[in-house]
């Protein structure tokens, strides 16, 4: 059984999530427009920073800080159903596209 993730209030993340079976998701144009799209969904969802992000063809990495009662784990979960819906849709993929999350704490 996985350990639960402990979260520090006020500190960043470098957070990275992978697809599955290393699917380059993120490759093209649409891909990164998706993405790009979700973030900006998300902002309007969530409360958080995001100071910086890169999208890879395999995965992403955020540096982002939650703020308030809005937590990693809930943004991170919207995210990567958002982002996995849009995706998949018009490429006729089935499954799971997305693994489990890493975070990385950083003290800024």
């Amino acid at each position: 059984m996985r350990r639960k993730r402990e979260f520090i209030e006020d500190a960043f993340y470098h957070v990275t999530s992978r697809t599955n079976d290393k699917i380059r998701a993120f490759d093209n144009n649409l891909g990164r427009k998706i993405m790009l799209m979700v973030l900006q969904d998300a902002r309007h969802k969530f409360r958080f920073t995001l100071t910086n992000f890169c999208v890879m063809p395999t995965h992403i990495h955020l540096l982002i800080k939650p703020v308030g009662e809005h937590d990693l784990t809930a943004i991170m979960r919207w995210v990567k159903m958002r982002s996995v819906a849009r995706i998949t849709r018009p490429r006729n993929i089935h499954g799971v596209l997305t693994n489990n999350y890493d975070i990385i704490i950083m003290y800024i």
